[in-house]
């Protein structure tokens, strides 16, 4: 059996790829999928619960550390989901980001799945500690 490959631009490399189109328990880790995106941005993909057919992908966003999440959590049981989610972000994050006025104290926006954060690096360096990533990714937040 063959591993379901995402394409990713240039400037995109795939760490490592287990995304089997299987739902046996033995296959579906919470480390399935990993890709490094330009300027310290990765993409994990994982199934929850671990080991059980009744699950979920998991797929997170997120700057340099596991906990530093930039985009909501995005939850589905459709492996072709997951790799025109994984192609869309990837090749979002591949153009560079845009940044725009933090919109809520809370981490993560209500709407638009948004998540502030401390300080976040974009293709032209640093952008300011009251900023969240804004890359249209509302569609991916309410599936």
């Amino acid at each position: 059996m063959n591993v379901v490959t995402p394409r990713l631009p240039e400037g995109c490399r795939e760490l490592f790829n287990a995304l089997y189109p299987s739902r046996d328990p033995q296959l579906l880790t919470d480390d399935l999928y990993a890709a490094e995106l330009p300027d310290g941005i990765f993409i994990n993909v994982g199934w929850f619960p671990e080991s059980d057919p009744a699950g979920a992908y998991e797929i997170c966003v997120y700057l340099g550390e596991f906990d530093n999440l930039i985009l909501k959590p995005i939850e589905t049981d459709d492996l072709n989901q997951v790799v025109r989610r994984i192609e869309k972000i990837a090749a979002d994050f591949a153009k560079g980001i845009e940044s725009v006025p933090a919109a809520t104290s809370s981490p993560v926006h209500p709407q638009t799945g948004l998540v502030s954060t401390s300080c976040l690096v974009g293709t032209s360096g640093l952008v300011s500690t009251s900023t969240v990533v804004s890359l249209h990714f509302r569609e991916f937040c309410h599936a």
